[in-house]
């Protein structure tokens, strides 16, 4: 059971902190007018991003290792802490 609250706190951190290195990875990416196919390998080329998305996978893991053992209402209110994560790191 205390792995599993532990684990749910990793998902607030996780998917907070993957937003926050997400949008400043898409940030540093040049824009460009119109529709654009060549902006996801520019997204694949920037760190910060990267990170988020594998903080993003491992925030699903720590989901499902949390499901074990919590009810599902205590997992979404940690996943739902998330946006507090968010804000403080932004």
């Amino acid at each position: 059971m205390n792995l599993a609250f532990i684990a749910a706190a990793g998902i607030a951190i996780s998917y907070g902190l993957a937003t926050v290195l997400q949008s400043v990875g898409a940030r540093s990416t040049a824009a460009k007018d119109g529709l654009d196919p060549g902006l996801l390998v520019r997204l694949l080329r920037s760190i910060p991003y990267l990170i988020g998305l594998g903080l993003d996978g491992l925030g699903f893991l720590l989901t499902v290792v949390a499901l074990q053992s919590l009810p599902l209402f205590v997992v979404e209110a940690f996943t739902a802490g998330a946006l507090a994560v968010t804000a403080v790191a932004g």
